[in-house]
């Protein structure tokens, strides 16, 4: 990546972090935008990274930098010190003041959270979450309604309207069947969902996400059989089904464009729980096939509801019951879902 300038900046405990300048400086006019900070170092950003760097920076500051331990920065003196808390230290020295360059404005080392015991706990409540939607599915920014591309995300970012946005967190058993958990922001699901979403990564990326998830659906529904589940809702309603998918929704969009849950709200303190019950293969095609236009529910075996709180389990313990986790295949039941209302300040 091209830089009009770059240097290192020293941790307390010594660790060097590299940084790379460009873009204009200073304002010289309206036409300078708000600053943007590039994190590298967990995932692909610096591939990423490479292709939005040269067109953000030309009309604002743009700060690429590398995480401890990554790219040219340095290691640190210790592996404990490996921690989302540093990091936002690491960042929070990024953006003091060098020379011939400006603080970067509303830059500060609590813009993250951290997971503490069973909850998510932010280090800063009034932090503000922003995004810019880079998959290849798209399903969060269906529910954003921001389908404008990354510049109306960066322009999002520049802005100050926000909203509070709930977020799922869950527990389940992963593939070394020990407990482990996540939080999600748009939708969890299970059974057939969690088939396809092992047969994803094997697609190549270039079909595009609803044709990658549609082939991958293909793929898994040729080997499914529907598997009997025991569900729990806000601790007192019990219902068992014969599952084809069961999705839990924060958000209304996933599998690259599937509108599973109409009316699913982000802001609203509650789930919405969509049942695909015991459809035969010709029921299960149809119904897969209208989910795109929302269709699903003119099916009787398809089904909805709302609650806060959600726990799962075959009545088989030894059927695999894959889960589906914001794209992510994560592990498998039991796993047990709640809202975490208002939780997140997003900038939309």
């Amino acid at each position: 990546m091209e830089y009009d300038r770059q240097g290192f900046v020293q941790a307390k405990d010594g660790t060097r972090l590299f940084f790379g300048i460009r873009g204009p400086t200073r304002a010289t006019g309206e036409d300078v935008k708000a600053p943007v900070i590039l994190c590298d170092g967990i995932g692909c950003e610096g591939f990423v990274w490479r292709y939005l760097h040269p067109h953000l920076a030309e009309d604002r500051l743009v700060v690429h930098w590398h995480y401890r331990g990554h790219g040219r920065s340095g290691l640190p003196p210790s592996s404990s010190s490996m921690t989302i808390e540093q990091l936002a230290d690491d960042l929070w020295l990024i953006t003091l003041p060098k020379p011939g360059v400006p603080a970067l404005p509303g830059a500060a080392p609590s813009n993250v959270y951290v997971a503490l015991g069973d909850h998510p706990a932010l280090i800063n409540p009034d932090a503000v979450l922003g995004v810019i939607p880079m998959g290849t599915g798209g399903d969060f920014r269906r529910t954003l309604g921001m389908m404008g591309g990354w510049r109306e995300a960066v322009e999002a970012l520049a802005g100050t309207k926000t909203r509070k946005i709930d977020l799922g967190i869950l527990s389940f058993v992963d593939d070394a069947a020990r407990v482990d958990g996540r939080v999600f922001v748009n939708i969890a699901s299970m059974g057939l969902s969690g088939a396809v979403d092992d047969l994803v990564g094997k697609i190549p990326s270039q079909v595009g996400g609803s044709a990658q998830y549609t082939l991958a659906v293909l793929g898994a529904f040729a080997r499914w059989s529907n598997v009997k589940v025991d569900f729990r809702f806000d601790e007192i309603d019990e219902v068992r089904e014969d599952l084809v998918v069961a999705i839990i929704a924060n958000g209304q969009f996933f599998g690259g464009g599937m509108w599973a849950a109409p009316g699913a709200a982000l802001d609203d303190g509650q789930f919405q729980f969509v049942m695909l019950g015991d459809l035969t293969r010709p029921e299960a095609v149809r119904t897969l096939m209208s989910i795109y236009r929302g269709n699903h529910f003119d099916s009787p075996k398809v089904w909805r509801r709302n609650a806060r709180s959600i726990t799962a389990r075959a009545v088989d313990p030894q059927e695999r019951v894959l889960l589906d986790v914001d794209g992510e295949a994560l592990g498998r039941l039991p796993c047990a879902l709640n809202v975490l209302p208002s939780y997140i300040n997003l900038k939309v």
